[in-house]
């Protein structure tokens, strides 16, 4: 697999919007002849034109043709001491990138499993979407773990591709559950054993904070047997 060349570019605050109470959604566009590519799954550096410091934030969305060097974050308010917080369309930011090798494997044709918690859905929520502009070819399940439902990111989004593609499985779960609920609950591990033995033969793509990567893996690999080279991991 080829992975693009990290490099420094310049891009666009063209839309802000608030995905949830503690995360805010970014949309940039990339200046300059070459827009910026990568791999879903892949993240960015971003920080203020000549800051010291790049803050990583994972690429929320695929490759889009027709939006070249157009690509999305999921910021958690507060990161970075919140210099992105008040960020306002039409400001321009450095970005680095793409750097990290989480991305899924080459010409699988195997089930997916996406298991994320938080900003951690942001670089699945990218490869499902490649997933999707290749055409679903087998099962996909998508995990995802929040403490409130407020906390759901793109909830409306995944319902609605659940509801029209049918090799799609998507199973919010809260740790926090409040009256009303009468989803999933509890921690995102409590429910491998019941959701992803069900695919034996997938690879599992696993993002979030690291105890929950590491509580993850031992749960897939000393439990449900899955292979730790069908366990692919990232942790924030």
């Amino acid at each position: 697999m080829s992975f693009p060349e990290p490099r420094l570019v310049r891009a666009e605050l063209v839309a802000a919007t608030e995905l949830t109470p503690r995360v805010r959604g970014l949309c940039l566009q990339t200046l300059g002849p070459d827009p910026l590519e990568w791999l879903p799954g892949q993240y960015v550096e971003v920080g203020a034109a000549g800051a010291d410091k790049r803050m990583p934030f994972s690429v929320a969305n695929t490759l889009d043709s027709n939006r070249p060097g157009y690509f999305e974050l999921a910021v958690a308010r507060g990161s970075g001491g919140g210099a992105l917080d008040q960020l306002a369309v039409g400001e321009v930011l450095e970005v680095f990138g793409p750097k990290g090798r989480f991305v899924r494997r080459e010409n699988d044709a195997r089930p997916h499993v996406f298991v994320g918690t938080g900003t951690g859905l942001a670089p699945l929520r990218a490869m499902l979407q490649a997933l999707l502009t290749e055409g679903l070819a087998a099962p996909v399940l998508v995990l995802f773990g929040a403490r409130t439902e407020p906390e759901i990111l793109w909830r409306s989004e995944l319902e609605s591709i659940a509801a029209r593609e049918p090799l799609l499985r998507y199973e919010p779960t809260l740790s926090q559950a409040q009256n009303g609920w009468a989803g999933r609950q509890g921690r995102v591990q409590d429910h491998l054993a019941e959701l992803v033995s069900a695919l034996p033969e997938a690879c599992v793509y696993v993002c979030g904070v690291g105890e929950m990567v590491s509580d993850c893996v031992t749960r897939l690999t000393d439990e449900l047997g899955f292979p730790k080279d069908r366990v692919v991991t990232e942790g924030h």
